[in-house]
């Protein structure tokens, strides 16, 4: 089935390694980073390790004239042996109520989550919240059951990826909401880079192919390979139903 691409502006992205100064923590880290760049104009997308596994977060830039975002950043502390997921997705809720709304959340087997939440604009009390773990499996199997979990929850909610935690062994959707009913299709492409491939292909270098056609990132996790995976969306006339369809019509689209 052919997917149909609505025009989109074509975005600018930074990718911005994570560097913390002398007796920094990973939240003074992260805060200084982020308001820093909403100071320049730039905001939060997602984090994630690029090609030669270095902390980086990944920042848009915004239409010329938007109002600097408000952002907050915490840790989310849970008691050993207690649910991460639930223990984040609890304070999302618990943040949610409070207008504040999540953009970003860096985790690690062995780190406390840090949650990125930015200060809503309108209201939040029709805003829903939800985490989706995916399975594990192969890089290919992780890949589709991301695509079609996100189709699924389109259909079925109206629900878009916000971030993606990836601290663990299987990637954690952060999903929210959408305000429209207007569909996205999604795409995965991987990075590869130090000693894990053969052929680099550099983070900012897909970021930036892949935008100049029309697609958003909405998301960023490394996979079972260490490697670098960038989501992407854009919006479009006809749900695609498979991630197949929506590889095979990004391929027909760069050969037409």
């Amino acid at each position: 089935m052919d997917s149909t691409a609505t025009s989109a502006r074509v975005l600018e992205y930074k990718v911005e390694p994570l560097r913390k100064d002398v007796g920094e923590t990973d939240v003074e880290a992260v805060r200084r980073t982020v308001e820093q760049h909403a100071r320049d104009g730039w905001e939060i997308v997602d984090s994630c390790g690029d090609e030669v596994r270095q902390p980086v977060l990944i920042f848009q830039q915004m239409p010329a004239g938007s109002p600097m975002p408000e952002y907050q950043v915490l840790e989310v502390p849970h008691a050993r042996g207690e649910d991460e997921i639930r223990a984040v997705s609890e304070k999302l809720w618990q943040m949610k109520e409070e207008g504040w709304l999540p953009e970003c959340i860096l985790d690690s087997p062995i780190s406390t989550p840090v949650a990125v939440l930015r200060k809503s604009t309108g209201p939040t009390e029709a805003v829903l919240i939800k985490l989706f773990v995916v399975a594990a499996g192969v890089f290919e199997q992780t890949t589709e059951a991301i695509i079609n979990e996100l189709l699924d929850q389109q259909v079925r909610s109206n629900f878009t990826l916000k971030c993606i935690m990836h601290g663990g062994l299987n990637p954690v959707l952060v999903l929210q909401s959408k305000e429209t009913e207007d569909p996205f299709e999604y795409l995965i492409e991987h990075a590869k880079g130090g000693i894990f491939g053969n052929k680099t292909t550099r983070l900012t270098d897909l970021i930036s192919s892949r935008s100049a056609e029309g697609w958003q990132v909405c998301g960023a996790f490394e996979d079972a390979f260490l490697w670098p995976c960038v989501v992407f969306r854009r919006r479009t006339d006809v749900v695609p139903v498979a991630p197949l369809e929506t590889v095979e019509a990004v391929e027909r689209e760069r050969e037409s």
